[in-house]
C-alpha cells in the first residue's frame, strides 16, 4: 500500500508525546495541511464556515495540549530542553494563532443578528487557551528538586513501612491535643 507524505502526516499519532525538532515540524505540518484542506475548500471536512470554525478551534486546543505537555515533559526530566525545540513550538503556535484569529475575524464579520455560527464560540474558547501561552512565553526548564522527576520506589515504601511498625507505642492515657486528631484518634482505638 503506498502512502503518500501529506497521508502519513495525517496519520501522526499525537496521543505520545513529541520529542524531538523533527516530530514537532511534522506535528505542525499535520496541522498546517488540516487547515489549508479547509481554506481551500478540499473535501467535506469543512464543508461550511461552521466546520471550518470547529476544526481551527480543534487544531488550537491540540496545540495547546502538546505545547503543555513538552513543557511538563522538560519540567520532569523526562526530555532534555532543546532551544530548537522550544523556537519551534513558539513559532507554530503563533503561526496558528494568527491564521485562527483571520478566520475568527472573518467569521465575526460574516455574522448577521439573527444568526451564529456555533463553531465561532468554540473558536473563541480554543483562542482563549492558546494566547495565554504565547503573552509572555516562559521556555521549560528542568525543576531542581527530584521530587518531580522520580518515580516512587516500592523498597522505599516498604523501608518506611517498617520503620513506622519498629516505633515505640504511645504512653499510656496519651491524647491529642487537637480536636481533629482527636477524632481521628478516637476513631482508630475503636476499630
Amino acid at each position: 500500500m503506498f502512502v503518500t507524505l501529506a497521508q502519513s502526516v495525517l496519520m501522526m499519532d499525537t496521543t505520545k508525546p513529541i520529542r524531538k525538532v523533527e516530530d514537532i515540524l511534522d506535528f505542525t505540518a499535520s496541522l498546517n495541511l488540516q487547515l489549508d484542506r479547509c481554506d481551500n475548500g478540499e473535501g467535506m471536512e469543512c464543508s461550511s464556515m461552521d466546520a471550518s470554525l470547529e476544526r481551527y478551534a480543534n487544531c488550537c486546543c491540540e496545540m495547546t495540549q502538546q505545547v503543555k505537555r513538552w513543557g511538563r515533559d522538560v519540567f520532569a526530566g523526562r526530555i532534555p530542553y532543546e532551544q530548537a525545540a522550544d523556537d519551534a513550538w513558539f513559532h507554530a503556535s503563533v503561526t496558528l494563532n494568527n491564521r485562527a484569529v483571520e478566520l475568527h475575524d472573518r467569521a465575526q464579520g460574516m455574522e448577521i443578528p439573527c444568526y451564529d455560527f456555533s463553531g465561532l464560540n468554540k473558536l473563541r474558547a480554543a483562542l482563549y487557551g492558546l494566547y495565554p501561552l504565547l503573552d509572555g512565553w516562559v521556555s521549560p526548564r528542568r525543576s531542581v528538586g527530584p521530587s518531580a522527576r522520580q518515580a516512587t520506589k516500592s523498597a522505599g515504601m516498604e523501608t518506611v513501612q517498617k520503620r513506622i511498625t519498629e516505633l515505640r507505642p504511645l504512653p499510656k492515657g496519651w491524647v491529642p491535643a487537637d480536636v481533629r486528631q482527636l477524632s481521628v484518634f478516637r476513631k482508630a482505638s475503636k476499630t
